[in-house]
Order: structure tokens, then sequence, then C-alpha cells
């Protein structure tokens, strides 16, 4: 009988620590987003972060995004110089462009002065975005053997020297031959695929003009035959990413300024 007397005590004692009120809290609202309608794709909303610690001070707050398509993302990674017991911040949001609705986990991470931390989410629906894309213009990857940026950075949106971890990218393929100085017209990549569209409206494309097309065409990691004017539509095996048009491909004498030029509408700009 005391044997049990004294597994009740414990487990009372267990359900009073976990009804003790954490010392920090910590929520974020976003201001304007309808919640029975749905946010705007492509918007930009503002985020209002309260935060506050009754034993402490608050000395750091993340704020992220999760989606099905992006996956995880930072919107803000702050930490105060001067920590504060209350807090309130305000922060430009800028939604995603989706093809389809869309439910996004906004997450709020509070860190105390005395090591304590609280986290909290909220969720809100983002519409799908049907006005069309702004194009990256004038992007010029030089070929493989040039020495000059070969790689595109499909995280950065921009051509690169050298790939960092954990980027997505696209390059040129260099020719078998290593002094060749013949452009491939081929390109690659570990992450995505690659698929033609050649009556595809560049000109008037939107997230979902791009993700209805990217469903119906054949796809590869590598795009080979390259030629001014070609639409190619990029993504992974289950999402479209973006759309390319190329307009020059500039294969001189010698290998150094071998390139392409081309515009490009991503998604996730």
């Amino acid at each position: 009988m005391k044997h049990h007397l004294y597994l009740l005590a414990f487990a009372m004692l267990l359900l009073m620590a976990c009804d003790k009120p954490s010392p920090v809290f910590v929520y974020t609202t976003v201001e304007g987003a309808d919640i029975t309608v749905g946010a705007k794709g492509d918007y930009n909303y503002e985020l209002r972060t309260t935060a506050r610690s009754t034993t402490g001070a608050v000395r750091h707050i993340v704020i992220t995004s999760f989606d099905a398509i992006y996956g995880n993302q930072t919107l803000l990674d702050t930490i105060f110089a001067d920590p504060l017991k209350d807090i309130e911040l305000r922060t430009i949001y800028h939604t995603n462009i989706f093809s389809d609705t869309t439910s996004v986990r906004i997450s709020s991470m509070a860190y105390a002065t005395d090591g304590e931390t609280a986290t909290t989410s909220t969720s809100i629906i983002v519409l799908p975005t049907d006005k069309p894309i702004e194009p990256i213009d004038d992007i010029t990857l030089y070929s493989a053997l040039s020495g000059k940026p070969s790689h595109f950075s499909l995280t950065k949106l921009q051509p690169v020297l050298a790939i960092d971890s954990g980027e997505i990218y696209f390059r040129d393929v260099a020719p078998k031959d290593s002094l060749s100085e013949v452009l491939s017209y081929s390109w690659t990549s570990p992450d995505i695929f690659f698929a033609r569209a050649e009556s595809f409206d560049y000109a008037k494309a939107t997230a979902a003009t791009i993700s209805a097309t990217y469903i119906g065409c054949t796809r590869d990691h590598t795009i080979q035959e390259l030629n001014p004017n070609d639409v190619l539509l990029f993504g992974t095996a289950t999402n479209a990413l973006g759309v390319i048009k190329l307009i020059y491909i500039v294969d001189d004498a010698g290998r150094l300024n071998d390139r392409y030029i081309f515009s490009l509408k991503s998604i996730s700009k």
C-alpha cells in the first residue's frame, strides 16, 4: 500500500511540473492575412511578434516558415545587443508564389539570457498566384573550360565559380576533350530536371502555367543541343521551380569567352 502511495505522489509531482508555465513567451501573427479567405501569394505582409521573459531577458528571436514546396525558410534571425524582458517586433514577410492553395506554418522561437526557451507556431493558407513572374534578364553562364562562372546557383539565382554545400544548381557540361575549344551546348544538374517546352509562353509565365506544363513534360537531368530561343522548364522530380529562355549562345574562337546568355523566371524568387 505504501509503495502505491509513493508512486501516486511521484505521479502528482510530475503532473505539477508539466503544468508549470514557461517563463518565456513568444507569439507571431500575420497582420492583414484573412484567415477565412487566405493570404495572397507574392505579397508583403507584416509579422507582429511579441516575446517576454519573467525570469531573464529575451536575447535571441528566430522566425521560420515551412511549406511543402519550399521547405524550411528563415524569415528573421536576430540577436539583441541589449536583451529586454518585453519585446515587440514588426517584420516584413513576403509570401512565396504557389501554383495551388498551400498551408504555410510560421514558427517563432525565443531564447532568454537564463537559458529558457519557447517555441510557438501558427499556420496560414496562401492562395495561388496567377500574375506573370518578373524575369531575371541578361544572365551570362560561361563554358566549363573558360575558367569563369560556369555553374548557376538556383539558391542564389546567379552564376558562380564554385558551389557551396547544399546549393541547388546546374552547370555547363565540359567536353570530353579537355583541350577542346568547342562549346558543349549542354547543361546538367544532380538536383534538378530540365524539360523542353517549345510552345510555352515565356512572357506570360506564371507559377500556375509553369507547374501545369511541367507535369506533362519529359524530363532529364541533362539537356543537350541547346539553341537560342529554347524555352526550358526546370524543377524537382515532382515540382516545377521555374523556366529559362535562352537568348544567345556565343561560341567564339578559343574558349575563354564561350557563354550562354539567358533570362530566368523562378517560382521561388
